[in-house]
């Protein structure tokens, strides 16, 4: 899932540029200042649990009691989508 969407956003990227094959996409990135969409998707899903835990309301706190340090048997963290 993470590599179609990666790929998605190389193509879209390279067609907004209109970037020859021969370019590599971290010129791209860094060119148009973009950053991947994975790295986007861990931090906002970190910045997603870190607000929920601050907030005032207790059930909101109690509804994502949730450590990713934890061993999780599907082996995937829940940050992560």
């Amino acid at each position: 899932m993470k590599k179609r969407l990666q790929a998605q956003q190389n193509i879209a990227l390279r067609e907004a540029v209109d970037a020859p094959w021969y370019v590599p996409n971290r010129v791209l990135y860094d060119e148009l200042r973009q950053v991947p969409v994975v790295i986007q998707m861990k931090e906002r899903a970190r910045k997603f649990f870190e607000k929920n835990e601050r907030h005032r309301n207790v059930l909101i706190k109690d509804a994502l009691d949730y450590d990713p340090r934890t061993i999780r048997r599907h082996k995937r963290p829940k940050s992560q989508l």
